[in-house]
């Protein structure tokens, strides 16, 4: 195949290109510098390609089969509840109401549906990728779509992924996703999964926090929809808008849903944290969720002291001084784990 119709596996498996990639060749790389400026639309292809060959360093991890047995188990009480939650005598509906129902209908079958894959989807062969503390990753996906994971962020999906067919992914933590929008009949629907709540889209970019029983979903551009199962089996279902934030407790059976500013969310993919009047609590909670610290306080006062700014997060140790001297307080570590922060003397 000549260059310039190269696919993703054909730059994978071109031994000149991996010599590019990974620097043992001057001639690879001068050939592919050169051929890179003459095909400008192929930087983006090379660069998800060069991304695979250096490995990203996760390593898959499996699924106990406890687990897979556990999640069948739940799914068939769900199930059972459902059938005997109708109760006998009930007043047929309306047309009226026949006809509002109707409009919710393809919503909620789809909730139903995805909630059902949720559980059935960990007896299919995954694919499994996880962050450490502190570090983030770029995942491409079978479609060509880029994943970033931040730190402490488990991601799963099949490893079969059909033509045409639905695109489906698992996300326990936090990532950005940007999908490409699929040619064909229903534009190959793509769908973020997570315990509380499932995120529909086409062609789109987004953010995704999954993080204490809070799943948060921040939209940059295209379009998004929300379905979420309460304890009561009830569906809730949202859609957002760029720009949007939406965000489900599901003790609360409800979203909150605001106008944000979406590069303040999605800034760490870009390895800086954007800071819009943010109190110290919400940072505290970050350092615990992403880096794994076990944060002291010395006064829970200073939990109410915000920042507005940009900080650049190269690793954590710049991130730390940065905050200590916006703050003005004393980050110190008390051992690898344990973060103290308090006030100068």
């Amino acid at each position: 195949m000549s260059l310039p119709d190269y696919t993703l596996q054909d730059f994978i498996q071109d031994s000149s290109f991996q010599h590019w990639v990974y620097k043992t060749d001057a001639a690879a790389e001068q050939k592919w510098n050169t051929w890179l400026e003459a095909y400008p639309e192929k930087k983006v292809l090379a660069q998800q390609a060069a991304l695979l060959l250096t490995g990203i360093a996760i390593k898959p991890l499996p699924i106990p089969e406890s687990q897979v047995q556990a999640s069948w188990h739940r799914l068939k009480h769900r199930l059972a509840f459902s059938e005997n939650s109708i109760k006998p005598g009930a007043t047929p509906a309306t047309p009226a109401r026949l006809q509002h129902w109707q409009k919710w209908a393809a919503v909620v079958l789809f909730c139903i549906g995805s909630f059902v894959v949720y559980y059935i989807a960990f007896k299919q062969k995954q694919q499994v990728y996880r962050t450490n503390y502190g570090e983030t990753a770029t995942i491409i996906l079978p479609d060509s779509s880029t994943v970033v994971l931040n730190g402490n962020t488990t991601l799963r999906y099949p490893l079969n992924w059909d033509s045409g067919k639905k695109r489906e992914v698992w996300l326990e933590g936090e990532a950005f996703f940007s999908v490409l929008q699929k040619p064909g009949k229903g534009n190959a629907q793509f769908v973020v999964h997570t315990p509380e709540l499932n995120v529909q889209v086409l062609g789109t970019t987004f953010n995704v926090t999954n993080r204490r029983q809070k799943t948060r979903v921040v939209l940059n551009s295209g379009k998004v929809n929300l379905c979420a199962q309460g304890p009561t089996e009830e569906y809730l279902t949202e859609t957002l808008k760029p720009g949007e934030m939406a965000e489900l407790i599901p003790s609360a059976q409800k979203f909150t849903k605001r106008q944000v500013n979406p590069e303040v969310y999605s800034s760490w993919t870009h390895k800086k944290l954007i800071f819009q009047a943010t109190p110290l609590a919400d940072i505290v909670t970050l350092l615990e969720e992403n880096y794994g610290y076990r944060v002291q306080v010395s006064d829970q006062r200073i939990l109410t002291r915000t920042i507005t700014g940009e900080i650049y997060i190269d690793d954590v140790n710049t991130l730390l001084v940065a905050l200590s001297t916006s703050f003005n307080l004393k980050f110190e570590k008390k051992d690898q784990r344990t973060l103290r922060i308090t006030s100068p003397v």
